[in-house]
C-alpha cells in the first residue's frame, strides 16, 4: 500500500508543473495582451500610447488618446488545437504479458494496438483586461486594472479512446496531461511620472496577484502502464504572489521614441485540496476507491521576470502636435498626430527560474488504494529544465484617416522555452513565429474599436527518438520519464520487465503538433 500511496503525491506534483497554464510561445505566454499591441505583433513598449500601457509600458500610463482619462476593455479569444501521436501500441507494462482487463471498460483487443492521436478537446479562450487611467496633471498619471497573462489556461484530452480496430483504451496521454484550468488575476495599480518635460517619463506598478489552479493526471501505482493499477489525481489550490512593472520612456527627438519595461514576479506558493481515485477506469463506478478531501499544504515553485526594450520611429503629421514638446497645447494623439509609425521591440524572460516545483500534503492525510488505509504522502519534489527565452517583435500603424482609422501589422517571434526532449502537453512551449493584423476605428474622438487577428505558426516537435534518462532531466536525448512509486521511473526500472518496460521511460515518446489562432477585440473609451 505505501507504493500506492506515494504516487498519489508525485502525481499531484507532476500535473502542477505546469503553473504557468498552456503555455504557446516560447515562455509563459504568447505575444502580448491589449488589441492594438496584439495587432502591432506585440511591438508596443515604445508605443504605450493607451490604457494597456498599465500591462505592457507603465511610464506610458496617461498618454496618448488626447484625453484625461481612458478606459480600456477587451478580451483575446484564443483558437488553440494541441494533438499527440505517442509512439509505440498499447502492450500492458511494455514487455509483460497482456493484462487481464478484468473489471475495467477495456477488452484485450486493445493490446498492440497503435496508440490513437488525441487532441485538445477544450473550447476557446477568453483571456479578458479591464483597465483605467488618469491623468491628474500633464506630468502625473494614475492607473487601476485587471488582467491575466496572455495564455490559454484551459485545457482536456481524453483518458478513454477507440483504437484502430474499434476497440476501448487508456488515454495514450493521461500520464502527461489528462485536463487542466488555471485562471491568474493580476489586480494592479500604478502610477507614471514625466521627470523631464517632454522627454523623459517614468512608471511603476504594484500587482498583488492571485493563481487558482485545477488539474487531473493519471499515474501508475506501480511505474509501469497497466491501467488496472493506474491512480487518477486531482488537484485544487489557491495561492498570492506579488508581482510589479517598472517602465521607462524616453523621447529624445520628434520622431524618436524608446520604451523599456521589467516585469517582476515572486515566486508563488499555494495551497488546497486534491482527490486520488484508484480503480479509476472500473467498469462499474462503484468499483472505483476515491480519497476525498487531501489537503494539500504547500506547491512552490519559481515565475520568471520578463524584460522589454522597443525603439519606436515616428512619421509626423504637418501642422499637429509634436511628440516631444514640453509643453504641449493639448496631449499627443497618435492617431492624430502621426502619420506612421513602425517599432522594433526585444524581449527576454528568466523561464529558467521555472526549475521544479515542491508539493507538500497534510501529513495526516492518507490515501485508500485498497480496502485498507495506507501511509500518510510524502513531500515530493520535481525537476524540470526550462531555458531563458529570446524574443523579437516588429510592427506598425498607417492612421489612414487622421484620428478616425488606423490600420497596423506585426510579426514576432520566439525562441523556444522547453528543450524539444521534454515537450509536455502542459508545457508546450516551442519555438513559435507569428502574424498579426489589426485595425481601430475611432468615434466622435472620445470611443474607439480595436479589432486584432493573430496566426501563430508552432513547430512540430518530434520526440519519437528520445532514449530512457539514467539521471536528471538533462542527461542526453532522455525524453518525460513515468511517474513510478517513489517519483520519476528510473532506468534501471525502466529495463527491468517485471517493473516498468521500455515504454515507461519516455512517455513523451511520439509526435506534437499545434496551432493557435487568436483574436482579439478591445474598447477605448477617453475623456
Amino acid at each position: 500500500m505505501k507504493r500506492s500511496t506515494r504516487i498519489a503525491g508525485v502525481a499531484a506534483a507532476w500535473v502542477v508543473l505546469a503553473g504557468g497554464g498552456e503555455a504557446l510561445a516560447g515562455g509563459f505566454e504568447f505575444v502580448d495582451n491589449g488589441t492594438v499591441s496584439n495587432g502591432r505583433g506585440g511591438a508596443f513598449t515604445a508605443r504605450a500610447s493607451d490604457a494597456t500601457a498599465l500591462m505592457l509600458n507603465v511610464a506610458g500610463i496617461g498618454t496618448g488618446s488626447g484625453r484625461r482619462l481612458q478606459l480600456y476593455v477587451g478580451a483575446n479569444l484564443s483558437f488553440y488545437n494541441n494533438c499527440f501521436e505517442r509512439a509505440g501500441r498499447y502492450d500492458g507494462m511494455d514487455g509483460m504479458p497482456d493484462i487481464n482487463p478484468v473489471g475495467t471498460v477495456f477488452t484485450d483487443g486493445y493490446i498492440n494496438q497503435p496508440y490513437p492521436r488525441v487532441c485538445n478537446a477544450g473550447a476557446p479562450f477568453p483571456a479578458p483586461q479591464l483597465m483605467a487611467t488618469y491623468a491628474v496633471t500633464p506630468r502625473f498619471a494614475l492607473g487601476l486594472g485587471l488582467y491575466g497573462p496572455n495564455s490559454v489556461g484551459r485545457t482536456e484530452y481524453p483518458d478513454r479512446v477507440t483504437t484502430a480496430n474499434g476497440v476501448l483504451a487508456p488515454g495514450p496521454a493521461r500520464y502527461i496531461l489528462n485536463k487542466e484550468d488555471l485562471l491568474i488575476i493580476h489586480p494592479t495599480l500604478a502610477a507614471s511620472y514625466e521627470v523631464i518635460p517632454g522627454m523623459l517619463r517614468l512608471g511603476v506598478a504594484l500587482q498583488p496577484s492571485i493563481a487558482h489552479f485545477q488539474f487531473t493526471t493519471y499515474a501508475n501505482a506501480l511505474g509501469g502502464q497497466d491501467p488496472r493499477y493506474d491512480l487518477r489525481t486531482e488537484v485544487n489550490a489557491t495561492g498570492f504572489f506579488l508581482a510589479g512593472n517598472l517602465g521607462v520612456l524616453f523621447t529624445p527627438t520628434s520622431f524618436l521614441q524608446v520604451g523599456a519595461q521589467a516585469h517582476l514576479s515572486s515566486n508563488v506558493e499555494l495551497s488546497g485540496t486534491g482527490r486520488a481515485t484508484a480503480n479509476a477506469f472500473a467498469s462499474n463506478a462503484s468499483s472505483q476507491i476515491v480519497t476525498e478531501n487531501l489537503r494539500v499544504d504547500s506547491m512552490r515553485t519559481g515565475l520568471p521576470h520578463q524584460f522589454r526594450l522597443g525603439v519606436r520611429f515616428v512619421i509626423p503629421r504637418a501642422g499637429q502636435q509634436r511628440l516631444n514638446d514640453p509643453n504641449p497645447a493639448r496631449p499627443y494623439d497618435p492617431m492624430l498626430d502621426e502619420r506612421a509609425d513602425i517599432e522594433l521591440d526585444g524581449m527576454y524572460e528568466t523561464s529558467s527560474a521555472f526549475k521544479d516545483l515542491t508539493i507538500q500534503f497534510n501529513t495526516m492525510d492518507r490515501v485508500r488504494v485498497g480496502p485498507s488505509t495506507s501511509s500518510a504522502l510524502p513531500t515530493v519534489a520535481i525537476p524540470h529544465s526550462w531555458r531563458d527565452v529570446l524574443g523579437v517583435r516588429l510592427g506598425g500603424d498607417v492612421n489612414l484617416l487622421p484620428g478616425r482609422l488606423a490600420v497596423r501589422a506585426g510579426v514576432a517571434y520566439e525562441t523556444a522555452g522547453a528543450l524539444p526532449r521534454l515537450q509536455n502537453l502542459d508545457l508546450a512551449a516551442p519555438q513559435t513565429l507569428s502574424f498579426h493584423l489589426g485595425g481601430t476605428w475611432r468615434f466622435a474622438n472620445r470611443f474607439a474599436i480595436n479589432i486584432a487577428y493573430a496566426h501563430h505558426l508552432v513547430g512540430t516537435v518530434d520526440n519519437t527518438s528520445v532514449i530512457p534518462a539514467t539521471g536528471p532531466y538533462n542527461d542526453g536525448n532522455a525524453g518525460l520519464r513515468l511517474i513510478g512509486t517513489s517519483g520519476l521511473v528510473n532506468y534501471s526500472a525502466c529495463n527491468d520487465n517485471n517493473m516498468a518496460g521500455a515504454g515507461a521511460c519516455a512517455n513523451n515518446r511520439g509526435t506534437f503538433t499545434s496551432s493557435l489562432n487568436v483574436v482579439s477585440l478591445g474598447f477605448n473609451l477617453a475623456f
